[in-house]
């Protein structure tokens, strides 16, 4: 009776380990993060707002794990920029056994909570939200609003948790996300809770880690492993912005598309159904929220090519 008592409990917590690594742990070592700032470039004469893109910078593990002991803890040194450019010290992240992921601060020289992935529904914590060359610490109450999953290219599932802060429940804002293993939608160190449009919102473009890439990336620094990507510049939408119908122009010579799809900043997919073939493809998507969107296509041959779009009311 001990025996079978003592299979029991071993069959449990293996299932309780397969359980936790279901999702892929944070990265320690060759991962680069892109982000990305959109908000008002332009106010026309008819008093219009153009929106745009405002700032683009990065972060990186260096493909040498780099460990360094700060106060006494190990963490992985956090660099800004991508990995062979000169960039800053941006501090260090740990991730403990339970899945919550912690930033030690360079300019406070104090560790804060990033991340938990081991919240529910109706949880509520404080939480770091703002860059690495900041002057004090930058920290937000958030509630976790939303648990789901999704799943990369390779079929790897993350899970997605979401939340918003005080402001953007009082203002019905949000959520946005932290997706295990890779970071938040609003970027590495930026998740404010909220999509607050266009005010300068942070994105995370893209995050890459050996043959990881999410949600979508450029050629070079944001790329997976054996998947050929073709350079942006090739796909035309017009008109953008857009309300939802607009004509996608494929390279001359692309071959025939197998599937798209558009990507919000909170990593949620919508499919989209393209009619006609060839070069030039017509689209019309229905019930689709306003906001800034990447189309991916990926053609037969595994290729994918991809653009940003934005859809207004």
């Amino acid at each position: 009776m001990k025996s079978l008592a003592i299979l029991i409990f071993l069959w449990f917590m293996s299932g309780i380990n397969s359980a936790c690594a279901q999702f892929p742990n944070f990265p320690d070592s060759n991962a680069f993060w892109g982000m990305y700032s959109w908000g008002v470039i332009n106010v026309t004469p008819e008093g219009y707002h153009e929106s745009g893109i405002t700032g683009v910078w990065g972060y990186h593990f260096k493909e040498l794990n780099e460990d360094t002991i700060l106060q006494g803890t190990l963490y992985n040194v956090l660099w800004s920029g991508a990995d062979g450019q000169e960039g800053a010290f941006a501090g260090g992240i740990r991730m403990d056994t339970t899945g919550k992921i912690y930033y030690f601060h360079p300019n406070t020289i104090s560790e804060y909570l990033l991340y938990d992935f081991g919240v529910e529904v109706g949880d509520t914590l404080v939480v770091w939200v703002g860059e690495y060359n900041s002057t004090g610490p930058s920290l937000l109450l958030m509630h976790v609003v939303s648990l789901d999953t999704l799943a990369n290219n390779n079929g790897v599932e993350y899970r997605k948790v979401g939340i918003v802060n005080d402001a953007a429940m009082a203002g019905g804002f949000g959520p946005e996300y932290w997706i295990q293993g890779v970071g938040g939608s609003g970027g590495l160190l930026s998740t404010y809770g909220t999509d607050l449009y266009p005010g300068d919102t942070p994105y995370l473009d893209c995050m890459s880690h050996n043959d990881t890439l999410w949600p979508s990336g450029q050629p070079g620094i944001c790329s997976t492993v054996g998947m050929e990507e073709r350079n942006v510049a090739g796909i035309n939408v017009h008109p953008n912005p857009n309300q939802g119908r607009f004509t996608v122009h494929l390279p001359e010579g692309t071959l025939a598309v197998e599937s798209m799809t558009l990507w919000n900043a909170q990593g949620q997919q919508f499919p989209v159904h393209p009619k006609g073939s060839g070069p030039i493809i017509s689209i019309t998507v229905d019930d689709i929220p306003n906001g800034l969107y990447v189309l991916r296509v990926q053609l037969v041959d595994g290729t994918v090519l991809h653009t940003k779009l934005i859809i207004q009311p």
